[in-house]
C-alpha cells in the first residue's frame, strides 16, 4: 500500500544459517572485488553509487555536492502524548557536506529523490560474534532482500521547496502517526572536519509497531537519486564508513540484493535488533563515535586527519523531534517547531501516488 504525507543471548530469527560472512572471512573474499566492479558497469538497478563519505566522483565533478548522503542514523525514542508514549523508529539521512558555515537556509534539489528502505522480513541471526561485532549480525539470505518498507522523499518546484513523502509498506490510516522533517541541520557526524558545519537533513518517526512485525531485525539503507543524468548519479547509505572505501567500491553499482553473490562479503546495510539497544553497529544512535568504533575493529585510516578525534558531538542533541541540533547561524536557532505531518495534508501531489 502507498500513502502520499507532505510535510513536512541473542536468537536466530526464523530461518536456518547459511555460510557466515564474518569479519575475518572477508579479508580472503576481498579478492573477489576487482571481477564484481566490473561486473557492476553492466547492472543498472535503481540504486547505483553508494554509501557514506566520498565515495560518489560523478556527484563531485558535475558538481551535484546536494545529492552526496553522508550518515544514515536509526535508533528507538518514546513520543509521549498527553495521555500515553509510544515507541517510535526514528530515521536520519543527511546530505550535503558542502554547505557553507553561514549559511542560514537550505533548498532541496527539485529532480532530488531521497529513499530511506527497510526489510522487515529478513532473515537475521545474532549468534556469529565476528557478524555481531562488526555487521550487527549475519543475513541468512541475502539475496532476498527486498524494500518491503519505503520512505521517499522528494521537492516541490515552486518557491516553497515544499519536501513531499510517499510510504510504501505502511497502511494510509496510519499516516497521521508518521512525523517528517526536511531543513537544515548541525551535521551530527562525530569528527574534527565536521564541527561547525551544517548538513541536509531528512528525520522520519514512525510507531515501531507499524515496522516491526513478526520479529525484531530489520534491515535499512538509504539512497539519493538525480532524474535525467547519464551515468551512476545516485548514492547509497548502508552501515557506516564501509563502502566509501576503494576495497568495497563494488557495493557502490548493486541493489543490497546484489551485494553478497557479487562480492562474497556481507551486504552494505544497517541490521538493526530493536529487541536492543540502538548502538553502532546494532543500528546507529546519534551519539555513537563511529570513527573511533570502526577504528576499534581494526580499521583506523578515517582517524588519520582527524585529530585530535572528537568522541561527542560540538552541539547537543535535542530530547524532542527532530532530534538533530540547531543549525550553526546567527543566533543558533533555525526550526524550531517542525511541522506535524497531519497539519498539512492539503499538500498531497497526485504524481507521486
Amino acid at each position: 500500500m502507498t500513502t502520499v504525507i507532505t510535510s513536512f543471548s541473542q536468537p536466530v530469527l526464523r530461518g536456518q544459517s547459511r555460510p557466515r560472512t564474518g569479519f575475518a572471512s572477508t579479508v580472503l573474499r576481498a579478492l573477489f572485488l576487482s571481477i564484481a566492479m566490473l561486473a557492476a558497469t553492466s547492472i543498472a538497478p535503481r540504486l547505483a553509487r553508494a554509501s557514506d563519505h566520498g565515495d560518489t566522483p560523478l556527484l563531485k565533478s558535475i558538481p551535484r555536492h546536494d545529492a552526496r548522503m553522508t550518515d544514515l542514523y536509526a535508533f528507538v525514542r518514546k513520543d509521549c502524548s498527553a495521555f500515553f508514549c509510544r515507541k517510535h523508529l526514528v530515521l536520519v539521512a543527511t546530505l550535503d557536506p558542502t554547505i557553507p558555515p553561514d549559511a542560514t537556509t537550505y533548498r532541496f534539489a527539485e529532480d532530488l529523490t531521497v529513499r530511506i528502505a527497510i526489510d522487515n522480513a529478513a532473515e537475521i541471526a545474532f549468534d556469529n560474534p565476528d557478524d555481531v561485532r562488526n555487521f550487527g549480525g549475519t543475513i541468512i539470505q541475502p539475496d532476498e532482500i527486498r524494500e518491503r518498507i519505503e520512505f521517499e522523499v522528494r521537492f516541490s518546484e515552486d518557491r516553497t521547496n515544499q519536501p513531499m513523502l510517499r510510504v510504501t509498506g505502511i497502511p494510509r490510516r496510519f499516516r497521521h502517526r508518521i512525523r517528517f522533517f526536511a531543513g537544515l541541520r548541525d551535521d551530527p557526524f562525530i569528527r574534527l572536519p565536521r564541527e561547525g558545519r551544517n548538513i541536509a537533513a531528512i528525520v522520519i518517526s514512525v510507531p515501531l509497531r507499524l515496522i516491526v512485525r513478526s520479529q525484531p531485525g530489520l534491515l535499512i539503507w538509504a539512497t539519493s537519486e538525480i532524474s535525467d543524468i547519464e551515468g551512476q548519479s545516485a548514492d547509497l547509505l548502508g552501515r557506516s564508513l564501509r563502502s566509501m572505501f576503494e576495497e568495497n567500491d563494488a557495493f557502490n553499482a548493486l541493489h543490497p540484493s546484489e551485494h553478497y553473490d557479487a562480492t562474497g562479503l556481507s551486504p552494505d546495510v544497517m541490521i538493526y535488533n530493536t529487541w536492543a539497544p540502538a548502538t553502532f553497529p546494532n543500528g546507529r544512535e546519534l551519539t555513537d563515535d563511529v570513527v573511533d568504533l570502526v577504528a576499534a575493529l581494526g580499521d583506523d585510516r578515517i582517524l588519520q586527519d582527524d585529530q585530535p578525534s572528537p568522541t561527542i558531538n560540538d552541539r547537543p542533541f535535542l530530547d524532542e523531534f527532530p532530534y538533530l541540533a540547531p543549525p550553526h547561524q546567527a543566533g543558533g536557532h533555525g526550526d524550531p517547531h517542525p511541522a506535524r505531518l497531519d497539519e498539512i495534508q492539503d499538500w498531497q501531489r497526485d504524481e507521486l501516488r
